[in-house]
């Protein structure tokens, strides 16, 4: 189901209490009319909140929606264009609204709130401006030869009729990044080049407008700056593919070139030939020049800059063993080890093989898990989301700032747990079930503030929020790495200093989940990103995750994964340049927080004193 929205935004009072800001976002259709003395509310006006309670009704009964939104979703500082631009909002004053001393609302209990994520139908939603932007409408009639005059149209939604007319097989995040490439045109008005849009959704990998097609990773380059670094996989010597339009095939490139910097979001690139290969610490020579129609760069060949030990702990049967060791010996790269002072401990218990940071606790198996019976696919597939969340976790950690004088954060972000108020578990009753259950039954003791090396039970619940301290924009990824090495990421904006807004939706605890044991040592790690200006959002999903909803990844007690989309990357923020760091943190304007816990086994489990 295609939803296209065209037209003029403002905003009105929130009446449902569900706005950070207090108010509501609202479209303007034909018959909207003035509104009455001291309502606060526009007759027939469209409200964000009925316009999502319509995609989710579609979304119910099994069906993909892509919804295009075009106008402007809040006003702005910046000015009207010139003669040839106009914006696509209007002052709420003009419609008898005024907005002046709004208060915020009670905002809802996020540790109840429903999440719709698991609905059957998925969700794609292109908006044209970010909230403090205007949507502009430019008049193309200098387009054309005819000498028309009064030719208006949407920005985005004219630069998009235009790529879908191309036709071809690409992601919808290809067609959003050409889309967004098209809208920076230097022929356009200095002023409509401001305009930013956004995504959000379910199905950024899929093939518009049908199919799920496999996603090409991409990143967008200026000169030889790229807006991704270190958070999004790119170290100094990742060779990359470079095209001149985002939605050129996956086998088209016009160059080669190869990482020679990278800070946290940003990095920077050198030509290279056609033969350069990614090796540890040593960089290929310099050939040629780099295109100056080079637009996007995509990952070609990572350098192994890390090497995870595992220590084999315990007895072991001598074909279990020797099946691990030739596991390790036929990866392509030497990224795992066998070492006494591993990292990563294994142990082998009641005919299975256990990973984790501790692969035991008082004889009771933690971590993940292989047997010989699942065969050397799986084992390959887990050791490879071993590598993965370790190298994630090792890349996070540097980016830690100890020094006060760069730890102010701009963001202040909050982690709560609720304990489960458990009973004994019913006689066939999953850990779906008894969460669902208690959930229901609201059996969950008042917030408590998240403290370091906790032990959670079966079903306790966890949530994040964040809350600007300082005007502005930031990202905030909330990344969670199990206790069986499956990454999870959730992403928020967070714009001025408003109040406190979930990251991600609340999620329960399992030790025993209906996929497999999901018991251990885990790490949480908030990343706070400063956004620029004309520069989408740092949405680390795709770049992270490692399980996602068909990966085999444990579930939580409310059945959905902790991912809440599955996304991939949009334009990241341009960070520092060369001369200097940012205005942020030490790493050039990004900010992290690490927490870690252990979830005790099911059998383990018991509820807190008092």
């Amino acid at each position: 189901v295609i939803i296209t929205m065209s037209g003029h935004g403002t905003q009105q009072r929130d009446i449902s209490g569900d706005e950070a800001d207090g108010r509501d976002e609202v479209f303007l259709p034909a018959d909207t009319a003035r509104s009455e003395p001291g309502s606060g509310v526009i007759p027939n006006a469209i409200i964000d909140d009925e316009l999502g309670d319509a995609v989710r009704a579609i979304r119910r009964k099994g069906a993909d929606v892509w919804l295009v939104v075009d106008s402007c979703h809040s006003g702005s500082a910046l000015r009207a264009g010139g003669t040839r631009t106009a914006a696509r909002f209007v002052d709420p004053n003009q419609l008898g609204v005024s907005l002046r001393g709004q208060v915020d609302r009670a905002s809802k209990d996020p540790f109840i709130a429903p999440e719709d994520e698991n609905l059957p139908g998925g969700l794609m939603a292109f908006y044209s401006a970010q909230s403090d932007e205007l949507a502009r409408e430019i008049d193309f009639a200098s387009d054309k030869e005819s000498g028309e005059t009064n030719n208006w149209y949407g920005l985005f939604t004219s630069r998009l009729a235009m790529r879908l007319r191309q036709g071809g097989a690409v992601s919808y995040g290809q067609m959003f990044q050409a889309v967004q490439q098209d809208m920076r045109d230097a022929k356009l008005p200095g002023v409509a080049r401001l305009q930013t849009p956004l995504w959000e959704g379910t199905m950024i990998e899929a093939t518009v407008l049908g199919g799920r097609g496999s996603a090409v990773r991409q990143f967008a380059v200026d000169g030889d700056r790229v807006a991704a670094g270190r958070l999004h996989g790119l170290t100094q010597g990742t060779v990359v593919a470079l095209v001149s339009d985002a939605a050129a095939d996956a086998e088209t490139s016009i160059a080669i070139a190869q990482i020679e910097e990278a800070a946290a979001t940003t990095s920077y690139m050198r030509p290279v030939s056609q033969d350069c290969r990614a090796k540890p610490g040593q960089l290929c020579d310099r050939a040629g020049q780099l295109p100056a129609n080079a637009r996007f760069a995509r990952p070609q060949e990572s350098v192994n800059d890390l090497t995870v030990g595992l220590a084999l702990s315990g007895d072991w049967p001598d074909d279990v063993r020797q099946q691990i060791e030739a596991a390790i010996a036929r990866r392509p790269i030497s990224d795992l080890e066998l070492t006494d002072d591993g990292r990563i401990e294994v142990r082998h218990l009641d005919g299975r093989v256990w990973f984790g940071q501790r692969a035991a606790m008082q004889g009771l198996p933690l971590g993940a898990t292989w047997s010989p019976d699942d065969g050397n696919v799986s084992l390959d597939s887990l050791l490879n989301r071993i590598v993965h969340a370790e190298r994630l976790a090792g890349t996070l950690d540097s980016l830690q700032v100890d020094d006060p004088f760069f730890s102010d954060e701009p963001v202040e972000i909050a982690a709560e747990f609720r304990s489960a108020r458990l009973g004994e578990q019913r006689p066939g009753e999953d850990a779906v079930r008894e969460c669902g259950r208690l959930r229901e039954q609201r059996a969950f003791d008042a917030p408590e503030p998240l403290e370091s090396a906790i032990r959670f039970n079966q079903c306790d619940m966890l949530r994040v929020t964040a809350r600007g301290n300082y005007d502005g924009t930031r990202d905030v990824n909330r990344i969670h790495i199990d206790a069986t090495f499956c990454v999870y990421a959730s992403h928020e904006r967070i714009e001025g200093s408003r109040r406190a807004v979930p990251v991600g939706g609340p999620f329960q605890f399992c030790a025993d989940c209906p996929t497999g044991p999901s018991a251990g040592d885990e790490r949480l790690y908030i990343v706070t990103t400063a956004a620029q200006p004309n520069s989408g959002p740092t949405n680390l999903k795709s770049a992270v995750e490692n399980c996602g909803r068909s990966g085999g990844g444990a579930t939580r007690g409310d059945g959905q994964a902790l991912a809440d989309l599955i996304g991939e990357l949009n334009d990241t923020n341009i960070g520092p340049t060369r001369g200097g760091l940012g205005g942020g943190g030490i790493f050039g304007d990004v900010w992290v927080k690490r927490y870690e816990w252990t979830v005790l086994p099911r059998a383990l489990s018991k509820p807190r004193d008092g």
